[in-house]
């Protein structure tokens, strides 16, 4: 089953977990893919365990100018984008009282902002293409 070959997919959060399974799955359907973490090895170990198309970097989908570099690189190694999945998410735990603000903003950083950041440095490429 490898119907999008030559499709390129950009994965984040692909260092571990279901971010790494989507990269996998990706790279068996034929896509190159661009394994993005904010663990740097991690995102370059899940790339080697994939063709030789595929690139693991680091990204923090936190931070805007981060994700924006992402887009930039993938369209200068690749030339397009064909899907995005904006997977990247932290887990809190602990009781809320004892929560702290930094904790707050982090987990929305990521788990909010990474993905608008994520619509708005690669949806509109995407639609140039």
């Amino acid at each position: 089953m490898r119907e999008f070959v030559g499709n390129v997919a950009v994965v984040t959060g692909a260092g571990s977990g279901l971010g790494r399974a989507l990269a996998l799955e990706c790279g068996r359907r034929g896509m190159r893919v661009v394994a993005a973490d904010i663990a740097a090895e991690q995102a370059e170990e899940t790339a080697g365990l994939l063709d030789g198309d595929s690139v693991g970097i680091e990204c923090d989908v936190a931070d805007a100018e981060s994700v924006d570099e992402l887009a930039e690189f993938t369209l200068r190694r690749f030339g397009r984008v064909d899907l995005l999945i904006n997977n990247a998410g932290i887990l809190t735990t602990g009781e809320v009282p004892e929560s702290t603000l930094s904790t707050w903003r982090r987990t929305l950083d990521v788990n909010l902002m990474g993905v608008v950041h994520g619509v708005l440095a690669f949806v509109p490429r995407m639609r140039e293409r």
